[in-house]
């Protein structure tokens, strides 16, 4: 990066501080907002770094992840935030996406059966879904 760009800014903040995590935050999600995936994956993925049980953080890594269809690199994002906020409807379906879009039958399983205890209206759909892509 240029030293004069926000993203020099941004990333030369002090490692380590809120400002810095919350900073690198913002930039990762202003940059997929406007489309420059791989460096809001960048930001995002320093700020998860920072704070590796950030669900926010977390949350906009997984959605960059899969506009960017790097679906393997997602799952573990995925499989984290499952642990943190297992009823996020948003999470369960990139979920169920990730897991069909690799043929990852165990993990889309799994997004599955956490579907059933927190979205159970959204079962039926999500699992003609994966089934569909896993034959």
């Amino acid at each position: 990066f240029s030293n004069h760009t926000p993203a020099y800014a941004i990333s030369a903040c002090l490692v380590g501080s809120e400002m810095c995590i919350r900073d690198r935050d913002m930039a990762g999600q202003a940059f997929g907002k406007v489309g420059l995936l791989n460096d809001a994956i960048y930001f995002l993925e320093k700020s998860t770094n920072l704070d590796p049980q950030s669900p926010t953080s977390l949350h906009s890594l997984a959605i960059a992840l899969h506009l960017n269809k790097s679906y393997e690199r997602e799952i573990p994002i995925l499989k984290k935030l499952l642990e943190i906020i297992p009823e996020d409807p948003q999470v369960l379906r990139l979920s169920v996406q990730a897991a069909a879009f690799t043929k990852n039958k165990a993990f889309g399983d799994y997004a599955i059966s956490l579907m059933e205890i927190h979205n159970p209206g959204a079962v039926s759909l999500a699992q003609d879904f994966l089934n569909n892509a896993l034959n």
